[in-house]
């Protein structure tokens, strides 16, 4: 089961949820979503029954910082999938708040980690991208970067005893 919050006022971020739910429910996945108008009203045992959240939001004011690593600590995982202002929430995310990191980048490599293949690198030279104000904490495995290589991209933690990844 997987559960995506959602800011559904947003165009980008509703568009990403549209995109995420169609994806999902193709491979199988049972899908759940909740607007961020009532993220207030989620308790842990709302989120205990996933097994992964996908956060497709604008930032993270309306996140109960404890609730989700009450979830972390009983093994879930979490996904950001919108680049985002998560001041509260960063380090629960295995990352460091920067909001002066935001800077446009070309190009990306995603590494063979990421795409589970066989030693394939995915490989876009052209692409524009804006990074967010997070970069991988200190215990974080980069899964892709810029073209340089020399801007994360995409990251992976460890984190309690549940998984993230930004």
């Amino acid at each position: 089961n997987i559960l995506l919050l959602a800011d559904m006022e947003n165009a980008e971020t509703y568009d990403i949820l549209l995109l995420c739910n169609e994806i999902l429910l193709r491979a199988g996945f049972p899908v759940k979503y909740i607007p961020e108008s009532e993220f207030e009203n989620i308790t842990y045992k709302d989120l205990r029954q996933y097994s992964a959240i996908g956060l497709i939001i604008a930032t993270d004011e309306g996140i109960h910082t404890e609730m989700l690593k009450e979830y972390l600590t009983e093994s879930g995982s979490v996904v950001s999938l919108y680049s985002s202002s998560y001041s509260n929430i960063a380090p629960l995310l295995g990352s460091v708040y920067d909001s002066s990191l935001e800077s446009f980048n070309d190009g990306y490599k995603i590494f063979q980690e990421m795409v589970m293949s066989n030693g394939h690198t995915i490989v876009n030279e052209d692409m524009e991208w804006q990074t967010g104000p997070l970069s991988p904490g200190e215990n974080a495995k980069i899964l892709g970067t810029d073209f340089t290589g020399g801007t994360p991209l995409i990251w992976a933690s460890n984190v309690e005893n549940g998984k993230v990844m930004v």
